[in-house]
């Protein structure tokens, strides 16, 4: 069976609040231009959520990615702005946006993640009737 290749294009999510944006990337794209992609979703959800900060250059926010320690997350870590995807992510990786706030530092991640109510929300199942085989009746 032939080695499957990498896609030439990476699907990458990055998120902030209650939003996401889905960016492409070729292999040589720079976080850079990531950034210069994301900048106008951003202007979007800052009028439609108003948590969201508004941004009107690509300084006003970095890209980092999330470090998991058994499953939770535990850090941010920022990406370089001039490594390419290729070296930095990987194809459907989630990022997460860290804004900066008036004195130009950079503030703490601000994501919701999601609740699957319907998992939350179910009781333990009991035992059910199951019809065909049945144990015989004590004698």
């Amino acid at each position: 069976m032939p080695i499957k290749q990498p896609p030439k294009v990476f699907q990458i999510l990055a998120k902030t609040h209650r939003a996401t944006v889905f960016l492409n990337a070729p292999h040589p794209t720079t976080i850079a231009a990531l950034k210069t992609q994301a900048l106008s979703a951003l202007s979007q959800f800052s009028d439609i959520y108003g948590d969201v900060p508004k941004v009107t250059k690509i300084d006003d926010f970095e890209f980092c990615r999330a470090t998991r320690q058994h499953g939770k997350i535990v850090a941010f870590d920022v990406l370089e702005t001039m490594s390419t995807v290729r070296e930095t992510l990987s194809n459907w990786e989630v990022i997460y946006f860290r804004f900066r706030n008036e004195h130009g530092k950079l503030q703490d991640v601000q994501v919701e993640q999601p609740v699957d109510e319907d998992y939350e929300q179910q009781e333990p199942s009991s035992p059910v009737d199951v019809k065909g085989k049945r144990k015989a009746p004590p004698t």
